[in-house]
């Protein structure tokens, strides 16, 4: 794609540099100069192709979940200079906290003083090990099988000031987001697959030592990207022949949309497992050009497919009729053209 508008571009910078290049046609007018520096800034902007974006699924900060049960204060992320003061209620049955619950050691933290929870936070979940293991479980539903996801927190450690880590459980995927000793509030994420269309996301506390997660603000997104993991393949293929400036866009089995909008390699957002049966169409039609697909069928066979090859061409110009002129009008437009001819000469 990249290599078609680019070499667009570099053929209008070259115009542009060399004005004795345009045609004597083109040389009437006063603005073709201009016209073509449009034209090479209009390439070189087409040649820059914006990634997919994000798209959120769920966003939770705890600020809903109420408890009155095992209120004690306890000091947390002690290597800072100013420890999160927090105070702890137990979860386990007597915490009302909506589309999560919670086993084991799990605590719902309110702040009390001390450096501040990251972002607008005001409660936490601390998902202890000094008893049977903290987790806590929502059911996420609306999944794209086949696509990524990003898994995102803010965690820092409790009262024992050493690396621990999240543990993240999704459907068949497991990951573990590890935290370092000795700071505050860290970032934390992983990027998991979507097997299934609703799935549980479960997080446990990780680590190999004695300390354990405070976590908060716990976010997902749909990448809009294909998993990356065993087990699933890609479907994709090349496009040629798409004009500059014009996109076409591409549906698997009547979905999956896919805006292509330049020749190249392309690759559909939806990952499969083996034996998916596949069919690539044409959803939109580029401008003035017709885009026809070959290849675009079949079964995957435990592999990615690359092969589909979807090939575009101009269409045919409207033909317009010529205007016919009545014997009358032909000789007075004749006569006309001879006098002003003749009006020529004299002059």
């Amino acid at each position: 794609m990249k290599k078609s508008i680019f070499a667009f571009w570099r053929f209008e910078y070259s115009l542009c540099q060399s004005p004795k290049k345009i045609s004597s046609i083109f040389r009437m007018f006063e603005y073709v100069k201009s016209t073509c520096w449009l034209a090479f800034w209009l390439g070189l902007a087409l040649s820059v192709v914006s990634p997919a974006r994000a798209a959120p699924v769920f966003f939770d900060d705890f600020s809903s979940c109420t408890s009155s049960d095992f209120n004690v204060i306890a000091n947390t992320a002690v290597a800072l200079d100013q420890p999160i003061v927090l105070r702890v209620f137990h979860l386990p049955g007597r915490v009302s906290c909506t589309g999560w619950t919670f086993s084991g050691d799990a605590y719902l933290t309110q702040y009390v003083s001390g450096t501040p929870f990251p972002g607008t936070a005001t409660q936490a979940i601390w998902l202890n090990e000094s008893g049977t293991q903290g987790r806590m479980t929502r059911t996420v539903s609306g999944l794209t099988a086949g696509q990524t996801y990003r898994v995102s927190a803010q965690a820092w450690t409790d009262n024992v000031d050493e690396s621990t880590a999240l543990g993240l459980i999704f459907g068949t995927v497991t990951a573990k987001l590890n935290m370092q000793k000795g700071s505050g509030p860290q970032n934390i994420s992983a990027e998991v697959c979507a097997t299934s269309t609703t799935l549980d996301i479960t997080f446990h506390e990780a680590g190999t030592t004695a300390s354990s997660p405070v976590v908060t603000n716990i976010s997902m997104e749909n990448l809009n990207q294909p998993c990356k993991i065993p087990g699933y393949f890609t479907i994709g293929g090349t496009v040629s022949g798409l004009m500059a400036g014009q996109s076409v866009v591409l549906l698997n089995n009547g979905g999956s949309a896919l805006t292509v909008s330049g020749d190249g390699s392309f690759i559909f957002r939806v990952a499969v497992t083996d034996g998916f049966n596949y069919l690539a169409t044409v959803g939109t039609q580029p401008n003035g050009q017709v885009c026809h697909i070959s290849s675009g069928s079949g079964a995957v066979t435990a592999a990615n497919v690359t092969g589909i090859r979807v090939a575009c061409v101009g269409t045919q110009a409207d033909v317009q009729a010529v205007p016919t002129l009545s014997p009358m009008m032909l000789l007075m437009l004749s006569l006309t053209l001879l006098s002003g001819f003749g009006w020529r000469r004299r002059g």
